[in-house]
């Protein structure tokens, strides 16, 4: 009996043992890793506050101070094999007009798509979920980044602003 008792014992604390988490990432999570921090390095550069204006000579209007604030953040990407939250760096943005008060009604958040390989850089606020279209806090931003500068096209719902033209203004 004590044998089988002893028996009893050792199983169950090898069972623990085995089924205990090493401490250790597994390979998804090293891979989650690593891609994480190779895509961190990518948008980093890119982190900033930016000002410059907004100009549009074919109409004759007069051009205006605008503010960018890219920033990173963390967006859920799904669940790995293990049930776990997974999520991957992304750039968002705040834009504002520098020429209009400085409140939250002349703010828009902005989604940021950037592709290392050619500069190209989108930036927009968000479509409306109920499918009725873009409404008047839409905005949108398509262009190049290089040299700590975007330069681009913006629109709004009601259409083309002209081109934009800002300049990194902090690291």
């Amino acid at each position: 009996m004590r044998t089988l008792f002893s028996i009893l014992i050792v199983s169950i604390l090898l069972g623990a043992v085995a089924c205990q988490d090493s401490g250790k990432p597994s390979r998804q999570n090293d891979q989650e890793i690593r891609d994480n921090d190779d895509l961190e390095k990518i948008l980093k550069p890119l982190v900033a506050i930016y000002e410059g204006e907004v100009s549009n000579p074919l109409v004759g209007a007069d051009p205006f101070p605008v503010q960018i604030n890219v920033f990173m953040v963390r967006e859920q990407t799904g669940v790995n094999d293990d049930g776990e939250i997974m999520f991957r760096p992304a750039l968002q943005g705040r834009y504002r007009r520098l020429d209009f008060p400085p409140d939250l009604s002349n703010e828009k958040s902005l989604l940021i798509r950037y592709y290392p390989e050619t500069g190209q850089i989108a930036l927009g606020t968000t479509i409306s979920a109920s499918g009725g279209g873009v409404d008047s806090g839409f905005l949108s931003i398509s262009g190049k980044w290089s040299n700590n500068q975007i330069t681009g096209e913006i629109a709004n719902h009601r259409s083309v602003l002209g081109t934009i033209h800002v300049t990194k203004v902090n690291p």
